[in-house]
């Protein structure tokens, strides 16, 4: 019997030593989930910051893409523009601030950018108008684009073509101009 005592005796030790390592272990368990949290927390952070940032630079990317693309176009535009004005023997330098304020002026007032305002004139003059009859008839193109719901350059076309007398493909479209003995005087009405 004092052999099943003392078995007994060490069990009841060795439960005694396991549960007291139990308990620590689950201390320090608990210890270390405080700590996994709270670095989990931070984690989440910095990952929110991270976030946010990549999605400021890409807004700001995107800005000066934008500006840079406006630039773009407008540099094209005015070259477009020089091209044709030299064809009658006009340099830029001589107008392009007239053109460029009257253009400014426009897209603040209507619908319609600088850049459309400046291909509208191009059409114009590539289309055999004078760089007067030009300037005098972009309010009309903007007016017809408007009205008609058409692109600047459709009607910029059509326009050139009532200016050399075919007033045909203005009916087409609605648009009924007094005839006049010429082609001019057609335009004109």
């Amino acid at each position: 019997m004092a052999e099943v005592t003392s078995e007994l005796t060490i069990l009841l030790k060795v439960k005694d030593n396991a549960s007291a390592g139990l308990k620590e272990a689950q201390n320090t368990a608990k210890g270390l989930e405080g700590t996994i949290g709270g670095l989990k927390t931070a984690y989440l952070g910095y990952a929110a910051a991270i976030t946010g940032a990549i999605y400021v630079g890409k807004q700001i990317i995107n800005t000066l893409s934008s500006f840079t693309s406006a630039a773009m176009e407008n540099q094209s535009a005015i070259a477009q523009l020089n091209r044709v004005l030299g064809t009658q023997g006009i340099a830029w330098q001589e107008v392009g601030v007239q053109i460029q304020s009257y253009a400014n002026q426009l897209q603040a007032t209507t619908k319609y950018s600088d850049e459309q305002v400046m291909g509208v004139i191009t059409k114009l003059i590539q289309g055999g108008l004078s760089y007067k009859d030009a300037m005098r008839s972009v309010n009309d193109v903007l007016d017809l684009s408007t009205a008609r719901q058409l692109d600047t350059a459709t009607s910029a076309q059509l326009l050139v073509r009532a200016y050399h007398g075919n007033i045909e493909m203005l009916r087409r479209y609605g648009l009924y101009v007094k005839e006049g003995k010429t082609a001019t005087e057609s335009f004109n009405n």
